[in-house]
């Protein structure tokens, strides 16, 4: 996390680790501050051929493969500095990191042949300049940020013949470039009033080889809101906001939270919003290419949400309950979808009504001289389209691609004289590639489950930990075609100072 952490002096954190398909990870951090002010240095780079064997289920029979053209190259620097004094609490933050993935080839493809040819670069730079100073009722925020991105598609394929043809020939070089301001002031009224006002503007530009002119974007937002303690088991909040893109005025958007603290149960807390959506599209849902889609419309729509929260507490444990229903309604909802030429692209959905159930637990206790700690997590949701179009394509009232019903984890860790164990279970529901959810060939993808587990020990100033990551060597693709790794390990080396 990028905080400020004054009084600490100097302290070193360095890690290495090595794992399954040739991976490898190195991550430091420097840090060094006094009474008020803070250098911290962060870099890592990571490394693998991914060269793992999978179950290519696009052949018949299934054929066992290793995977091909699949490494990648992922490193970062980020600098941070921090200052608290007199006049305010200023941060500086310079985020930078460079990608670069080949890409393989789906399984349907790999029996084409051709030597195909796909990989993404991808580099961004991010700077970002904070601004807090407090007076006794006052309070002014300020943030100003520069974002570069550079991204680099490129995909070739050729006939299978010899001599060899181009086919497919697509060389994407794209430039985004994003200023972005806020300024907020929040003010205490009374004891139990907190209003505040806020000023936001972003300036986005995309430098392409893709079309012959840039493309520009001009938002701001104007918002004001308050914070209400009714009582002390009452409280509310509202806001409103005015956007603006390229000078035309798109409304206010309104939201509205009450919540109510149970008098006769401790720790229970019970609340309910409402509030209106508008989202444009982003400039990679516009631009990217090959995929992008400047057709598109912004998202707008209507969501209402109930919430209760549980702390039960005992002289051994603590432990956070969430449970959250909700309910939305969204027209010209933004998805991507694949196409039948290896990419995606961003299509509107004229009207899409989501709704669901979350549910959080989190426990931490200590039993003897061990501590335990778990959190699980479920969510149900139902999305749907529920469109004209949907009707006629026979997808009216289907879950919407790539969205399961049921997703779930639970997380598990104990730590006792030096030693940590920890274990992990993640569940994905089944899931629809397909808008009408047809159950054929390419219609859909199982629900499976993962297992991960670890054991660690710390030695002094030294961390060791092994990891062994799906467990059960389950054979699963997240996305249609696209293969995942079996039962893989890796080890890490920490130390600290």
């Amino acid at each position: 996390e990028n905080t400020m952490q004054l009084h600490q002096g100097f302290k070193l954190n360095v890690c290495q680790t090595a794992g399954s398909f040739g991976t490898f990870g190195t991550y430091a951090t420097v840090d060094f501050s006094k009474k008020n002010y803070q250098f911290r240095t962060r870099f890592f780079r990571k490394m693998s051929r991914n060269d793992f064997e999978y179950e290519n289920t696009a052949t018949l029979p299934e054929e066992r493969m290793k995977q091909q053209n699949a490494g990648y190259l992922d490193y970062g620097l980020v600098q941070e500095f921090h200052f608290s004094g007199d006049i305010g609490k200023i941060s500086l933050i310079s985020w930078n990191q460079w990608n670069s993935r080949n890409l393989p080839t789906i399984m349907t493809n790999l029996e084409r042949g051709g030597n195909p040819e796909e990989f993404q670069d991808d580099q961004f730079h991010r700077q970002v300049i904070t601004y807090l100073k407090a007076w006794s009722k006052v309070k002014l925020e300020a943030k100003s940020a520069c974002f570069i991105e550079n991204q680099h598609y490129y995909l070739r394929t050729t006939s299978s013949g010899v001599p060899a043809e181009t086919v497919t020939l697509i060389d994407s070089k794209n430039k985004l470039e994003s200023l972005f301001g806020q300024i907020k002031v929040t003010e205490s009224l009374l004891p139990n009033l907190v209003v505040f006002g806020r000023v936001q503007w972003n300036h986005d530009k995309v430098v392409t080889n893709n079309y012959a002119v840039t493309k520009i974007r001009k938002e701001s937002s104007f918002a004001i809101g308050a914070k209400w303690d009714i009582n002390p088991n009452i409280s509310s909040e509202f806001s409103v906001n005015q956007d603006m893109a390229d000078n035309k005025n798109i409304g206010l958007n309104p939201t509205f939270t009450v919540c109510y603290k149970l008098p006769t149960k401790q720790n229970l807390n019970l609340s309910a919003g409402i509030n209106k959506n508008y989202r444009l599209p982003g400039m990679n849902d516009l631009y990217w290419y090959p995929g992008g889609n400047i057709n598109l419309l912004p998202e707008k729509g209507l969501t209402t949400d109930l919430a209760i929260q549980w702390l039960p507490r005992s002289d051994k444990f603590s432990s956070e309950v969430d449970v959250n229903l909700f309910f939305s309604v969204i027209n010209d909802w933004i998805q991507w979808r694949p196409t039948a030429y290896r990419f995606w692209e961003p299509l509107n959905i004229a009207r899409v009504f989501a709704r669901g159930m979350e549910f959080h637990l989190k426990t931490d206790g200590k039993i003897a001289d061990a501590t335990i700690s778990m959190a699980t997590n479920y969510i149900f949701t139902v999305t749907t389209d529920e469109s004209q179009v949907a009707k006629i394509e026979n997808s009216s009232g289907k879950q919407l691609i790539y969205i399961p019903r049921h997703h779930a984890n639970l997380f598990v860790s104990s730590a006792y004289r030096g030693f940590t164990l920890t274990y992990t279970i993640e569940f994905t529901g089944r899931r629809t590639t397909s808008p009408d959810g047809e159950d054929m060939f390419t219609g859909v993808l199982p629900a499976y489950v993962l297992h991960h587990c670890g054991i660690g020990k710390k030695i002094r100033h030294f961390d060791v930990e092994l990891k062994l990551n799906n467990v059960l060597n389950k054979s699963y693709q997240a996305v249609l075609w696209r293969a995942m790794p079996g039962r893989n390990a890796e080890v890490s080396l920490r130390y600290q100072l």
